[in-house]
């Protein structure tokens, strides 16, 4: 028993891997460049003279910590699109599922209806 990968064609990879992996590169550099941003502020913060700026920069480091990873991608993937771009998200979301589908439904024989 093998493996078939025939269905891994040029346009599958332009379409879909393709552009996945240049969404995940730009997200990647965006949120390296603002925790850098916004570690190395709150790190000044914490090294301040002034208490104010000092504990504010403890407490949200203390309850920031305290919140486990998968809370945080919960609320992201949950919220965000509630308060931001709800319908943006949500037409983006299904023309990607939809790409998605039309691509794997031929390669398992899949039909509608």
């Amino acid at each position: 028993m093998s493996l078939d990968f025939s269905f891994l064609t040029l346009k599958v990879i332009n379409n879909i891997i393709l552009t996945g992996l240049i969404f995940s590169i730009k997200l990647t550099l965006i949120s390296m460049v603002l925790g850098i941003i916004l570690g190395t502020l709150l790190a000044m913060m914490r090294l301040s003279k002034y208490k104010f700026l000092s504990s504010f920069a403890l407490a949200y480091v203390t309850i920031i910590r305290s919140i486990p990873l998968v809370m945080v991608i919960l609320w992201v993937f949950l919220l965000i699109p509630l308060l931001y771009l709800k319908q943006l998200f949500m037409q983006k979301l299904c023309v990607l599922e939809f790409k998605a589908l039309n691509e794997i439904r031929p390669m398992r024989g899949m039909h509608w209806g």
